[in-house]
């Protein structure tokens, strides 16, 4: 099995460009001390690699703890960007962690979540504890050692299905969740941690601000789980038929790493407390779209199957307006889905076997 721990040139490319993109946010933050919950997981590396690449870049006077269940698995990609770096690995389930001395006063990025369709399924009460009471826990962590700034990764799913004629999900728009859903405990959590977070902040003055993530397509997203842009990418990669299970026509955006966490690091350092900001991309393509655009730009020759057909069934909407974050921040995605995806596939290939 080849191995998907890798820094490729594209990767190392995407660092530099999020450390001039975010220089004056990230300046900030590796000057403090900080803390990433969720440190191993897609979003986790990504803000664990730009840290650690931004440290090192602008000498920074800082330090991060990284925790997860097992925090020390993107070791060796830190090492290779920095071997000296000072960052602390803390192994812990997120409902039971303790924050150790040397981190008061911190900037904190929560985003320690299963991204785990299966386990949403299969064992909802468990994804709700580990969403609720592990924001339960790092709520009072956060308060113990005097966190300064606490930026919460939620999730768009927050919104609940969105109608078919409505373009964009805005942070306005935070309607009932369609409670017929067979899956709701993830975002139902979510919900439910939004609102922790924010009474949390008004009643303690944590400067508690949320991140509503949408779809991404990158390197180290998960490329054989419930992430259809993974999957098609990975099975094109590997001259497989690309597989569609519905009719393909679905309508989804996605938005690179190296543009996800400069809007996150804009937000951990000037979000304003008790708001919202939707993450992801407003450029919309539908799935088959995407699975046609993978085949054109990695593998023309592959077979593209297309398994079902499209009712109102299964044919959704998930197009969030980052408007907000455009008017207030100034920033825009930088790159585009066609780079997003030849990225990806060279971080692919470049694996070692």
């Amino acid at each position: 099995m080849q191995n998907l721990d890798w820094l490729s040139p594209s990767v190392l490319e995407d660092l530099e460009a999020v450390s001039d993109w975010s220089e004056t946010d990230l300046r900030t933050i590796v000057d403090s001390p900080t803390i990433i919950t969720g440190g191993s997981g897609f979003i986790g590396t990504w803000l664990t690699l730009s840290w650690v690449y931004a440290h090192k870049k602008f000498d920074g006077g800082g330090k991060l703890l990284v925790t997860s269940r097992n925090s020390e698995s993107n070791r060796h990609l830190i090492e290779l960007i920095d071997p000296g770096a000072p960052v602390t690995y803390l192994d812990s389930d997120i409902r039971e962690i303790v924050i150790p001395t040397g981190f008061e006063n911190s900037f904190l990025v929560h985003a320690a979540t299963p991204a785990s369709d299966e386990l949403n399924r299969s064992n909802p009460g468990l994804m709700l504890s580990i969403i609720v009471d592990g924001q339960k826990q790092v709520l009072l962590e956060s308060l113990r050692v005097n966190v300064k700034r606490f930026l919460f990764l939620s999730s768009g799913a927050v919104y609940g299905q969105q109608p078919s004629d409505l373009p964009y999900l805005s942070e306005e728009m935070f309607t009932a969740l369609d409670n017929s859903s067979a899956n709701p405990a993830y975002s139902e959590g979510k919900r439910i941690s939004e609102e922790m977070g924010n009474r949390t902040s008004l009643e303690s003055g944590l400067q508690f601000v949320t991140a509503r993530l949408f779809a991404f397509l990158a390197p180290y997203l998960p490329m054989d789980t419930h992430f259809a842009a993974g999957n098609f990418l990975s099975q094109a990669t590997n001259a497989l038929p690309i597989t569609i299970r519905s009719g393909g026509g679905s309508q989804r955006t996605y938005q690179y790493a190296s543009d996800m966490v400069v809007w996150l690091w804009a937000l951990l350092v000037r979000g304003q407390a008790g708001e919202a900001y939707n993450v992801g991309s407003d450029q919309e393509v539908s799935i088959l779209g995407l699975a046609q655009t993978i085949q054109n730009q990695v593998l023309p020759m592959v077979e593209l199957e297309v398994l079902g057909l499209d009712t109102p069934e299964n044919v959704s909407r998930y197009v969030p307006s980052v408007e907000k974050m455009k008017k207030e921040f100034g920033l825009t995605n930088h790159v585009a889905l066609d780079v997003a995806i030849r990225n990806t596939e060279s971080w692919l290939r470049c694996r070692p076997m």
